[in-house]
């Protein structure tokens, strides 16, 4: 696989970032979620992992592919920080709901 610049810059500040962060007993950590791999357009995969309401914003946003896929990434970030026993690949993250601070 053939890194472009930029993806190997954004990687090369993700890991200055997690190193300048992380303790020894840090939980600290940052994934790199390609939004390619969020798939909005599989129903079931939609109504398993987001509430009607974060469906309903994210169809709404400028780029719904990009909405749905960081909204993801906050579901993952909040399952890892309970230190959630994974229950699998296909466990579902409705039970989790970010919320928008509408101004």
């Amino acid at each position: 696989k053939i890194e472009s610049a930029s993806a190997k810059q954004t990687r090369v500040m993700l890991e200055q970032l997690t190193q300048a962060t992380a303790g020894d007993n840090s939980k600290v950590g940052v994934d790199i979620e390609d939004i390619r791999a969020i798939h909005i357009d599989d129903d079931t995969f939609v109504e398993r992992n987001f509430t009607a309401k974060e469906q309903a914003y994210c169809k709404k946003a400028s780029s719904p592919q990009a909405s749905f896929a960081g909204r993801w990434s906050a579901k993952e970030a909040v399952f890892k920080s309970l230190g959630v026993t994974s229950r699998g690949g296909g466990a579902p993250l409705a039970e989790i709901e970010i919320l928008s601070d509408d101004k």
